[in-house]
Parts: C-alpha cells; sequence; structure tokens
C-alpha cells in the first residue's frame, strides 16, 4: 500500500518473471537459465522464494496462483531425446 518495490532474482537464472499474486500477498512465477531449465517458485516477503519442481520434471511452469496458495501449470519431462509436458496441481 506504500508504494515500495520489491524485485525478486532468483540466484543462477538468466530471468525471473512473476505471473501472479493472490489476495494473501503470494506471487508465483518462473525463473529460466540459458541452459533450458526452468523452475516454478513462489514469493512472499517473510518468507522470501520458495522453489517449485515437480518431482521428475526437466522444466516446472506456474502459470497461476489462487487465494489459497493453490499453484497450477506445465511440467516437461524428459525420455531420451523426447519431451512430454503434463499439467500439475500444487497445494501450499
Amino acid at each position: 500500500p506504500d508504494g515500495t518495490c520489491a524485485t525478486i532474482k532468483i540466484d543462477g537464472a538468466d530471468d525471473t518473471e512473476a505471473v501472479g499474486i493472490n489476495a494473501g500477498g503470494v506471487v508465483a512465477g518462473n525463473s529460466h537459465s540459458g541452459v533450458g531449465a526452468a523452475h516454478g517458485f513462489t514469493w512472499t516477503a517473510k518468507q522470501g522464494i520458495v522453489l517449485i519442481d515437480v518431482p521428475g520434471a526437466a522444466r516446472t511452469l506456474i502459470s497461476g496462483i489462487n487465494d489459497d496458495g493453490v499453484t497450477v501449470g506445465t511440467c516437461v519431462f524428459l525420455n531420451g531425446q523426447e519431451e512430454t509436458g503434463a499439467a500439475f496441481v500444487r497445494m501450499p
């Protein structure tokens, strides 16, 4: 409410993007690196960054968060040279 701006940066990432914020002030987003890795995250001023990776997935991308803190998105699994995508839901 006071106009303060917070910068969110994931160490080792080439870029970090916010994709949503819920009524509780939890920001959800993604970080990307030049080697093709992608990680989801949540952030709050009190807790800082919490990385979100779907177990076994090569890339995890969050597309939304609701007021209960449930995040949704897509993930990619690698099988040799083949990629398989899936949707995910993560409870807080």
